[in-house]
């Protein structure tokens, strides 16, 4: 329909009827006018014009200084677009649409703070103090993984699959059995589909229950269902739980690469609250074919984005173990969690470590009572039993999980919520976004420092409490790292260096490392000759100066030591520089020596690309294009030996160019190295 003449004038005379008296463009009446403007524009098309297509209210829009046009839900004739250039222009756009004859009503759209009515309506979850910290055990305000905040975002984990490599699951649980995947689970025990828990009543010797409750307690603190009316909520309590029943007193390299390779090419995250006994007096490796499993699973599972494995880092911590002595929790590929009581310290037990990535709420450590609160077996079969005092009534649940082993899956439950907001992500990704946005806690503690890429780092915490809210919202603005590269430098391969006995100068030996690798962990191959390893120090400095501990004094009194440490703590760091490596033997009376040491960094280069030619002047011109807010400098080189910096540039819009200013004589390569 086109109007045209004497009609449309007529037709506008109305229209103009219609605003006569508003301040500005027309806001229906029911609208509030308080608020924050925004840069949208909504409109309402006048009756007989409601049918128009996309195509013509784009236009329509365009003409009045708007683009981005889009429906309003359902509503008929109602659309909505954004203004172009200055936001303040969206009341002027408002005025232009109403102009067009198509237009009965357009007004700036306003933003008003907005919340859910309610959080979901789980009746223990007022308790849950590892998710909303309230004081409720008598704990610290705020001690929690802010995990409200991330649903009151939206977030809940929906379409995100959990593996939960454990003992067994409850698989008729009602507050599970919404979320679990019965038909992608498997019993790695027992050879067959069925990962149901099994066991009798009551306790074993070590205090721990008879049945299998482990993987069921573990289930509930990732995915419980939420708004149910019943229990507990998950931290992810949209997302769904693959149950994969592996865990046993004695287990084969077979089993845990089977478990860990479970499902990989559907499963976001596998979680793995279990390891080598925590006894301080061992350091065990996994074997070839769970570490192939797992290697397998970053590098191909999830359509090649990665599984991520996130791993309890041990409960052993009041025997002075430490994270790091365990090849599971110290390996790269793994997202290595400690555990925290409701006044956001580490609990006693949680093992410290430089492969802690952050820490999580758990509790229940012997100083702090309070624990988590998950379901369970129930029918006196796991951890709330009739033997037990002061826990829940409803036997279904209980309040007293604890460990490193109620940590870890905090952190998976996180991490379901990051892959809902931006599925993306790859499994190195998820790792820098976690430690980036933790919260710092217990900050009276001496061990926090910063290293040379600006993230904060404890021993004893990792990067510090996991904040669910704070890593979803960086989580969906994230851009992913380009791809992981490993370098390796000897620091000694070929004639072994003597440790000095009992004296606290120790040892140093240092590499120097060209790269432009930015590191995201390091790792220290070692060999130390020695009859009592107990007496050693190990110490790993970049050359940003961050220290990370990577072997103390305890009480494994074994010889020798062979091992490869990992750490986190450079991440972010440049590569280049010498590395140093102290060793202290600290009590005299047995002599040893570095038999070899090999330091191995992972990480990304910079990826930028530069374009060499000659200008109109005869001058060399470098043009360099990458990732905006890159900071580097240019090399020179005559012979690609010797290079000399010859500019210091920003890419502050992902490019920048360089005049080379001698002539141009011989041949010349250049190189950027970036900071």
């Amino acid at each position: 329909m086109t109007v045209t003449g004497p009609a449309r004038e007529a037709w506008l005379a109305g229209l103009m009827l219609i605003v006569h008296g508003v301040s500005g463009a027309f806001e229906p009446t029911a609208q509030r006018v308080e608020g924050t403007p925004t840069r949208w524009v909504a409109m309402r098309l006048r009756a007989g014009w409601e049918g128009l297509g996309r195509e013509t209210v784009a236009a329509l829009a365009q003409r009045a200084g708007a683009a981005g046009v889009e429906p309003v839900g359902t509503l008929a004739g109602t659309w909505q677009a954004e203004a172009t250039g200055d936001p303040s222009r969206a009341d002027a756009v408002a005025q232009r649409l109403l102009a067009e004859p198509a237009v009965a009503s357009a007004w700036v759209l306003r933003a008003f703070p907005r919340s859910p009515r309610a959080l979901p309506n789980d009746p223990y979850l007022s308790r849950q103090w590892g998710l909303h910290n309230t004081r409720q055990s008598g704990g610290l305000v705020g001690a929690d993984i802010r995990a409200f905040g991330a649903w009151q975002a939206g977030w809940t984990g929906a379409g995100v699959l959990v593996s939960v490599v454990d003992d067994g699951f409850e698989q008729r649980h009602p507050d599970l059995q919404a979320n679990l995947r019965k038909d992608l689970g498997w019993d790695y025990r027992s050879g067959d589909p069925d990962a149901e828990a099994e066991g009798g009543d009551g306790f074993d010797e070590t205090g721990s229950p008879r049945a299998d409750a482990h993987g069921t307690a573990v289930a509930g603190i990732i995915a419980a269902v939420g708004n149910n009316g019943l229990g507990v909520a998950g931290v992810a309590w949209g997302a769904r739980v693959v149950p994969v029943r592996a865990l046993q007193r004695d287990m084969t390299d077979a089993q845990e690469a089977s478990a860990l390779s479970h499902r990989a090419d559907s499963v976001s995250i596998s979680n793995n609250s279990w390891g080598p006994d925590d006894d301080a007096k061992a350091i065990v490796s996994p074997g070839p074919l769970a570490e192939q499993a797992r290697l397998d699973g970053v590098g191909k599972g999830r359509g090649g984005l990665g599984v991520i494995y996130v791993w309890a880092a041990g409960n052993g911590g009041e025997r002075g173990d430490d994270a790091n002595y365990d090849g599971y929790a110290n390996s790269p590929q793994v997202i290595a969690v400690g555990a925290l009581t409701d006044r956001g310290e580490r609990c006693s037990y949680s093992e410290k470590g430089a492969c802690l990535c952050v820490s999580a709420p758990s509790g229940r450590d012997g100083v702090r009572n309070p624990g988590t609160w998950t379901t369970d077996l129930g029918a006196n079969r796991g951890y709330n039993s009739t033997s037990v005092t002061g826990d829940l009534s409803d036997r279904r649940f209980t309040s007293n999980f604890n460990g490193t082993s109620a940590a870890a899956p905090m952190v998976s439950g996180v991490v379901a919520l990051m892959l809902e907001a931006n599925p993306a992500l790859g499994w190195r990704d998820v790792k820098e976004v976690l430690m980036r946005s933790a919260s710092l806690t217990h900050e009276s503690d001496p061990g926090w420092f910063t290293n040379g890429a600006g993230l904060r780092f404890n021993h004893a915490y990792g990067a510090g409490r996991v904040n669910a809210e704070a890593a979803v919202r960086m989580a969906a603005a994230w851009t992913n790292l380009p791809p992981e590269q490993w370098t390796g430098w000897p620091l000694v391969d070929r004639e072994p260096v003597a440790i000095p006995d009992g004296d606290a100068r120790g040892v140093e030996v240092a590499v120097a490392v060209d790269s432009d690798l930015r590191v995201e962990t390091a790792r220290l191959a070692l060999e130390v000759e020695h009859p009592s390893r107990n007496e050693l120090q190990v110490e790993l400095i970049s050359p940003r100066g961050t220290t990370s501990r990577l072997w103390s004094p305890h009480e494994d009194r074994r010889p020798d030591l062979r091992h490869r440490f990992t750490t986190v703590f450079s991440w972010g760091e440049p590569a280049t520089g010498t590395w140093r490596v102290r060793l202290v033997d600290f009590s005299a009376g047995g002599t040893g020596r570095v038999a070899s040491a090999r330091l191995e960094l992972s990480g990304s280069l910079p990826q930028v690309t530069l374009v060499g030619a000659l200008d109109a002047r005869g001058r060399f011109v470098v043009q360099l294009a990458g990732k905006p807010g890159s900071r580097g400098r240019i090399q020179r080189s005559d012979d690609l030996s010797t290079w000399v910096d010859v500019a210091s540039l920003v890419l502050s819009e992902g490019q920048a160019r360089f005049e080379e200013d001698r002539s141009l004589e011989g041949a010349r390569w250049y190189r950027w190295r970036g900071e």
